[in-house]
């Protein structure tokens, strides 16, 4: 998580508006993967944060707000991540989300 963080650091040092996170927390165990979300958690209160991950627990522990892409990186479904993790519109999208494709 030492080096998450450098990077992290590193990004927010010009104060930008956004953060974009790819993949933040991959190869971490997961108590530094807490770690990390706590953090992105934090600097959501004064940026805005966009994460890519592909782990669907994560997605709906640290947004607020979920687009879902699939084949293609073709956008299906973009939503408050509640009701995307509760009642999402699209079928492929309950598919990917409950494990059934993916």
């Amino acid at each position: 998580g030492q080096q998450q963080r450098l990077c992290i650091a590193r990004a927010i040092a010009p104060d930008p508006e956004v953060l974009l996170m790819d993949e933040p927390t991959s190869a971490l165990d997961p108590v530094a993967a807490s770690k990390i979300e706590d953090l992105i958690d934090d600097l959501a209160e004064e940026y805005t944060v966009i994460i890519v991950t592909h782990n669907m627990q994560q997605a709906a522990r640290i947004s607020d707000r979920t687009a879902v892409l699939l084949t293609g990186g073709r956008l299906v479904e973009y939503d408050e991540t509640t009701k995307i993790f509760e009642n999402p519109e699209e079928q492929r999208v309950e598919d990917y989300i409950s494990g059934k494709f993916g």
